[in-house]
Formats: C-alpha cells, structure tokens, sequence
C-alpha cells in the first residue's frame, strides 16, 4: 500500500512537470507495488511460479536499479541519466532472462509463507552477480545523491525541511537495502517484510518533508532536488 501510493503521487508530479527522473522514479514505485502485489497472489494461491518470478524479476531485481537512475538523472544531468538507463536496462534484459529461465524449487515455493523467498529461484553466478550489482548500484545512487543535496543545502542555510527529508530518504533506502542483504545472508528470520515496510515508511516520510520544504532554487523538483 504504501509504495502504491508513493508510485500514484510522483506520476501525479510527473504528469505535472515532465522530469525525467519523476518518469524513473515512477516506473520504479510501480515496479516495487507490482512485486509485492505478485509475491502475495503468490502466496495466496500456494506458490504460483509464474506470480513469484514477477515478484522476484521486478522487486529484487528493477526497482533498486530504477530508482538509482532516477537519481543520477536528478544528480547528474540527462546525459549521465540516459547512459545509466541503458546500461540499466541491458543488465536488468539478461537478468530478466535469467530469472524467468532458472530452476524453481516447487516444494520450498509452496512452503512460503513470509520472508523474501531465498533460494527458491536457484540462479547461477551471472544471474546472482546481476541482482548484487543492480542492488548495489541503486541503493549507491540514491543514498549518495540524497546526502550530497542535503548537506549542501545545510551549508547555504537553506530549507531545514528538505534537507532533513533528503536524509530520511537516504535512511529509508539504507533500511529496504539491509532487509534484502540481510536475506541474501540467510539471516532475514520472519522480519524481511516488516523492515522492507519500515523502509518504504521512512523513505515516504521524507519525500513528504521534501515537498513541504524547497530548497532553494529548487522549484517544481519532488524530491532530493
């Protein structure tokens, strides 16, 4: 619910202001809604394959990614922006292709009940390194991004508001990526929703501060601007 909201108030900001990294972004909060939504049909229905590979191609692997692109596009210009989307795009293909081609464990999908469905897909090391890179880039990029904004802004004494909701963004995406290291650890236990929810929360929150407090020459921009 969250993410869907989240995903349904920047493509309103999109359709209002054109930006390319409100595009982004809201291609990637429509991605993250979406796999939640396919990994509880999923487990509603027992353990569809078909359902968790979705959750699992569009939550696990796209969304991080999007949404790091999204900020390199806010951060560091179109030019940089697209070069990333490409590259992006290409890696998340093959991963796709990957995924969709792995074998599934029938048995231990049917036996899902909670947590973020470790092991089920048994991916090989390209598939794995994929995921990790992607993962990695995304969390990098808008962390990076949203702490750099804040503290310049602190230092010409700008908007309080909106540097402190481009820090709770960064927590907010540090939280969601420490739910999914800690399942690629095996140490997730019962807690991988709960964190990814805290995280999502969090990162909301400071979307919300960003948009009550501009930094300066920051207008029409929603978040980390």
């Amino acid at each position: 619910m969250v993410t869907a909201w989240f995903a349904a108030l920047v493509i309103r900001q999109y359709l209002s202001r054109r930006r390319p990294y409100q595009l982004v972004w809201s291609v990637a909060l429509v991605m993250a809604a979406a796999g939640s939504a396919a990994y509880a049909l999923s487990v509603m229905a027992g353990g569809q394959p078909v359902l968790f590979r979705l959750y699992y191609i569009l939550g696990a692997l796209w969304m991080a990614a999007y949404l790091g692109v999204g900020s390199v596009y806010l951060g560091f210009g179109p030019r940089a922006g697209r070069a990333c989307l490409v590259l992006t795009t290409a890696a998340g293909l093959v991963g796709t292709i990957l995924l969709a081609a792995a074998p599934l464990d029938a048995a231990a999908l049917a036996a899902l009940q909670d947590g973020s469905g470790r092991g089920i897909i048994e991916l090989g090391g390209a598939g794995r390194g994929i995921l990790v890179a992607m993962n990695a880039f995304g969390t990098v990029a808008v962390v990076a991004v949203a702490v750099v904004s804040a503290v310049r802004v602190l230092r010409t004494r700008g908007s309080g508001l909106w540097a402190a909701g481009n820090l709770l963004i960064a927590a907010g995406v540090l939280i969601i990526g420490a739910a999914g290291s800690s399942a690629a650890l095996g140490q997730e236990g019962t807690m991988f929703w709960p964190v990814q929810t805290l995280g999502w929360v969090v990162t909301f929150a400071g979307f919300t501060l960003v948009n009550r407090g501009r930094a300066p020459g920051a207008a029409g921009r929603p978040a980390q601007s």
